[in-house]
């Protein structure tokens, strides 16, 4: 005879206390819930990062720039990108199908008709259209990992003691298109109204965007090149090789 060194029941030989059967299978659902509760702590990082971003570049931009960069991680900058290129290839799709729109709708003889088809007048194919909304999404993608790729380099050959991470330089590249993207889009959709105002709005939405996005990524590139000398080759650089990438991918897209 012996006795359950956990509950004192007293047993027979070779019997198994039900108290010690019971703790093993209680073990079993409070790993499981834990591992439950963990789950959504795993996201919660990346959607603070953006929220923070997004509320803070309405408050106190340098702030909110400062804290995105130097605390990056890598799937915050890799999806506002992602959101990012799906608006400017809905754009660029919304403005084919205006053209569609407003070239079919004014057609009024046969020799609109025969420019049309001679392709005098532009309209462009549902080919043309799933083409122009793919090539945009991944323009954009490609040019911002090329461009954060090529801002690592440039900060890395300065910066002997401290390195530079993919992450952080992918949180500068995302903050380029920030601005620029979404009033883009904006000003697309108010072009459409037929008055010439409105394509001088949209032309003026897109000079402000332009300037303030400039300010967001040289406040970025700040962030993670400490020394103010090196600024303006480091920026200059990075700005040049942005233009050129843009101009290549934009060639070999078209």
């Amino acid at each position: 005879m012996s006795f359950c060194p956990k509950c004192g029941r007293q047993l027979s030989d070779g019997e198994v206390c039900n108290c010690q059967a019971q703790n093993t299978q209680q073990v079993q659902p409070d790993a499981q819930t834990q591992s439950t509760q963990q789950a959504p702590k795993q996201t919660l990082p990346m959607v603070k990062e953006l929220t923070d971003l997004l509320s803070g570049i309405f408050k106190k931009p340098a702030d909110a720039v400062k804290k995105y960069v130097s605390n990056a991680s890598m799937e915050a900058p890799a999806i506002l990108i992602l959101v990012l290129a799906f608006i400017s290839a809905l754009g660029e799709l919304l403005r084919m199908l205006y053209i569609n729109f407003t070239t079919k709708s004014s057609l009024k003889s046969l020799a609109d008709l025969a420019n049309l088809i001679s392709g005098k007048t532009k309209a462009y194919s549902a080919g043309q259209i799933a083409a122009g909304f793919f090539t945009h999404f991944v323009e954009v993608i490609a040019i911002a990992a090329l461009t954060a790729a090529i801002i690592m380099l440039i900060i890395n050959a300065f910066e002997k003691d401290k390195k530079v991470t993919y992450k952080q330089t992918l949180a500068i590249a995302s903050l380029s298109i920030l601005v620029t993207i979404p009033f883009t889009f904006a000003g697309t959709i108010i072009a459409m109204i037929p008055a010439s105002f409105f394509g001088y709005l949209k032309s003026w939405m897109i000079s402000f965007a332009n300037g303030a996005g400039l300010v967001l990524t040289f406040i970025g590139i700040k962030e993670i090149e400490k020394d103010d000398n090196n600024m303006p080759l480091v920026y200059g650089l990075a700005a040049l090789a942005s233009a050129v990438l843009s101009t290549i991918l934009g060639l070999l897209f078209k």
